[in-house]
Formats: C-alpha cells, structure tokens, sequence
C-alpha cells in the first residue's frame, strides 16, 4: 500500500518539475492514476502538480484541454473556515475544450465542465458550469460564452460581481 502510495507521489513530481516533453508528462500523470479522455488531444503545461490523495478519488480530464504552466489540481480540501473543520475528497472532473489559466489552483473535488475557461491566478473552490469564463479568488463566473459550430459567436458578460 504504502509503495503505491509513493510510486504515485513520485510520477506526479517527475511529470511536473522536469522539463518534459509533453507526452512524456501526460504519459507519467497516466502511471500515477489520471484519466485522460484521449491522451494525444491534451496540453499539460510544466509545472502542473496533479495530487491524487487516496485511491478512492480520481481526475479525468477530456479531450482538447489545456492546462497552464503552474497550475495545481487536488482531489482533497480542508476548510478550516468552518466548525468544525471539513475535510472534503472526491473526484476532479474537467470536461472537453476546458482552457485553465496559469497558476490556477483546483481546491475541492469539482467538476468544470466543457467549454469553460479558468484565467490565470484562480481558486477554483466549486463547480463551473459549462461554457463559462470564471476568475478571482475565489472564482467566480463573470461571463457566459455562446458557441455555434466551434466558434465563440457572443460573450454575455455578468454585471454582478
């Protein structure tokens, strides 16, 4: 138990702070127990540490994504805001065609879901709907996005923040 534990461990830490070509980073997140949709169709951006707590959560990511240099996904989360504290694990889902910004950091189990777009420097802390663009601390939706055949046709973009 524990040699898995570390061999997991270990190819996280290979795939993100070597300088890798980028099959070979997808390739070692795969041994360490990620779920692409299609290997091939995926951009793992260098420095990106996908952190697999127990063998009960797991990350699948779709196809067409691209995950920015920096970027962190946890499939665990302790909220120590709330008494008492929560701990809270599960699964990471990120649907088809999802673009997540540098830096980003995936704090709780969510899903983000197709078509949606992550800027740089956010906290992701729950779900994102599909097709929307999300940004801050924590992230919040500022814009919806409108596709027909492939292409962005019209950002309605929220006034509420």
């Amino acid at each position: 138990m524990k040699s898995r534990s570390f061999r997991r461990t270990f190819l996280c830490y290979l795939a993100c702070y070597f300088p890798l070509p980028n099959r070979l980073r997808v390739a070692l997140h795969q041994l360490a127990g990620v779920h692409f949709e299609n290997p091939g169709k995926v951009f793992v951006g260098y420095g990106v540490f996908i952190d697999i707590y127990s063998h009960d959560c797991s990350v699948a990511i779709g196809e067409h994504c691209i995950i920015g240099t920096g970027t962190r996904i946890y499939t665990h989360y302790l909220d120590g805001g709330a008494i008492p504290h929560t701990f809270y694990e599960g699964s990471v889902n990120i649907g088809d065609r999802v673009f997540i910004g540098t830096n980003t950091v995936v704090a709780k189990p969510v899903t983000i879901g197709s078509g949606a777009v992550v800027a740089a420097n956010s906290l992701i802390t729950r779900d994102v709907p599909s097709y929307s663009v999300v940004m801050g601390v924590p992230a919040r939706v500022v814009a919806e996005r409108e596709i027909k055949k492939g292409i962005d046709v019209r950002v309605k973009i929220n006034k509420q923040r």
